[in-house]
């Protein structure tokens, strides 16, 4: 068989990407899925569907070793920063949990974010991290408006409680986005010191 031949072959091996369109409704599938099983009560099934989700992601994904690989940075990541949201008080995440550690449905929701990170929220690699955070900010603190206000926590809603919660999350996404750069070796484009203007 020749080079052509073989280059080829890997071609047709080789998964074709799933779209980003169809990777930011699987996340929001598998967050409302999470979170409504969450609030009845149904933690395991809240983490199988995750399990689930991903499964489904890596069948597409052409990177699934450091997709795996982000996944777990990215989970511990969310695990620091939801503990210390509920340590503060900020919040209460409702279904069992490790010690004083987030429940593991949350870490689940952590997991399935970090498949979007070079997919659906691949854009955010190509901004620099002033606009990472403040993307961050807004959009976090809905979410977990959102999940409160369908049971799967309980917290007061106050300035006090979302500036904490946007604050953690204008770190905690920077963080997230450069630690996707690193797990999958790719870097923000930058305009050589030499170009002509």
């Amino acid at each position: 068989m020749g080079k052509g031949s073989r280059e080829n072959a890997d071609k047709h091996l080789s998964p074709t990407p799933m779209h980003p369109l169809a990777n930011a409704l699987g996340f929001q599938l598998g967050w409302w899925a999470i979170v409504l099983s969450v609030s009845r009560g149904w933690d395991l099934l809240a983490v199988l569907l995750a399990g689930l989700l991903t499964i489904g992601h890596l069948r597409w994904s052409q990177t699934p070793r450091a997709d795996l690989q982000l996944g777990v940075a990215v989970v511990c990541l969310g695990i620091g920063v939801d503990s210390l949201l509920q340590y503060l008080s900020i919040i209460h995440f409702r279904g069992w949990s490790f010690w004083h550690l987030s429940p593991p449905w949350l870490w689940a929701l952590w997991w399935l974010f970090s498949l979007t990170l070079h997919s659906s929220l691949g854009f955010l690699q190509r901004l620099s991290w002033p606009w990472r955070a403040l993307i961050g900010g807004v959009p976090a603190a809905a979410s977990y408006l959102g999940g409160a206000a369908l049971g799967a926590a309980a917290m007061d809603v106050s300035i006090r409680t979302l500036v904490a919660l946007a604050l953690a999350w204008m770190v905690a996404l920077p963080v997230a986005v450069w630690m996707a750069t690193l797990s999958h070796g790719t870097r923000t484009p930058s305009k050589p010191l030499n170009a002509e203007s």
